[in-house]
C-alpha cells in the first residue's frame, strides 16, 4: 500500500512516525510508501515542531521529515491519502482530480466517524502526547482495516 498523510505539519510529523512504527512491528514496513504533507503552504521547508520531537523521542521514535505541500501527483501515487481534520478532509476533496483512485478520508474515521486529531501547536505541551496516542490508536484501526 501506499500512504500519503495530510493535514497540518504538526500531527504530520506525529502520523507519519507512529504509522512507520506501527508497520514495523507488524513486519510489514517493506509493503508501504508512507509519506505525509500539508494543504496549506506555510510550513514548507520547516523541521517539525521541539515538542512534537520530544513527544516522538519519549515513545523512542524520531523525525527527520521537512514539511512539504500535497500535489495532485500525490492522489495518483498513493492509495491512500488520510487527514486530521474536517478542514483538511474539504480542501483534499476539492483537489483530488476526477478518475483518481486514491481513498481520501479521515484517518480518525477508523475508530469513530467524524474522529478528528486538533493541532497541538496552540494548546498545552501535555497536547503533544494526546495528539500522539490519537495517532497510534487511529493508525492501528486503519492497519487492521486493510489486513482483516
Amino acid at each position: 500500500g501506499e500512504l500519503c498523510v495530510s493535514g497540518e505539519h504538526l500531527p504530520l510529523a506525529h502520523g507519519r512516525a507512529v504509522f512507520r512504527s506501527l508497520l514495523e512491528k507488524r513486519g510489514c514496513s517493506h509493503e508501504w510508501r508512507v509519506d505525509s504533507s500539508a494543504v496549506a503552504s506555510y510550513n514548507i521547508g520547516d523541521q517539525p515542531d521541539p515538542r512534537t520531537l520530544a513527544t516522538l523521542q519519549k515513545h523512542e521514535l524520531s523525525s527527520r521529515h521537512t514539511a512539504r505541500r500535497i500535489t495532485v501527483d500525490d492522489f495518483h501515487q498513493f492509495q491512500y491519502i488520510l487527514c486530521f481534520d474536517e478542514q483538511n478532509m474539504r480542501d483534499l476533496s476539492r483537489m483530488k482530480p476526477a478518475g483518481c483512485q486514491a481513498t481520501v478520508r479521515l484517518l480518525g474515521s477508523y475508530v469513530e466517524e467524524g474522529k478528528v486529531v486538533q493541532d497541538p501547536y496552540y494548546l498545552e505541551d501535555e497536547a503533544f502526547e494526546t495528539t500522539y496516542q490519537l495517532c497510534r490508536t487511529m493508525s492501528t484501526a486503519f492497519l487492521d482495516s486493510v489486513y482483516q
